[in-house]
């Protein structure tokens, strides 16, 4: 049986949900590298475990925009990491994906968008849940004219 997600909205557009729930595939790609943290490549561009994760990331994200909180402008996929447990840190996403970027939030203000926004619970679809790195790119190999093939 799927979990139901929990997230909450602030003022009917600012949506805010655990990034587990977003893309938790992140944080069991990055456990054993000890220098990294979620969403690293929003900070850095290059992300060593290289799994095509924003591609998964961006269909998420889309996803949400689209099919389960259509009147949201921002996602704040919210997360604390062992590097600063008393932080939260989040992947903060707009409507247009346009730079999405990693910030540390205040933990006051936090809360009070947590204690006066409305929670709400969505089942996951398996459309939802089975978002995986695009395949559908031409392999570098295909383009290329081999010996003796004109």
């Amino acid at each position: 049986m799927k979990q139901p997600l929990v997230f909450f909205v602030f003022q009917k557009h600012s949506v805010f949900i655990p990034f587990r729930h977003v893309y938790g595939e992140c944080l069991t790609l990055i456990e054993p590298q000890q220098q990294l943290s979620p969403l690293h490549c929003l900070k850095n561009d290059v992300c060593p475990v290289n799994s095509g994760c924003m591609d998964v990331l961006a269909r998420r994200i889309d996803y949400l925009f689209t099919n389960v909180i259509p009147q949201a402008k921002m996602v704040v996929a919210y997360f604390k990491w062992r590097d600063r447990p008393q932080s939260i840190r989040a992947g903060v996403f707009d409507r247009g994906l346009e730079d999405p970027k990693v910030m540390t939030l205040n933990q006051s203000a936090f809360k009070k968008f947590q204690k006066e926004g409305i929670s709400y619970t969505w089942i996951p679809t398996d459309e939802y849940m089975l978002i995986r790195p695009s395949t559908s790119l031409i392999p570098v190999e295909s383009l290329l004219v081999k010996p003796g093939h004109d």
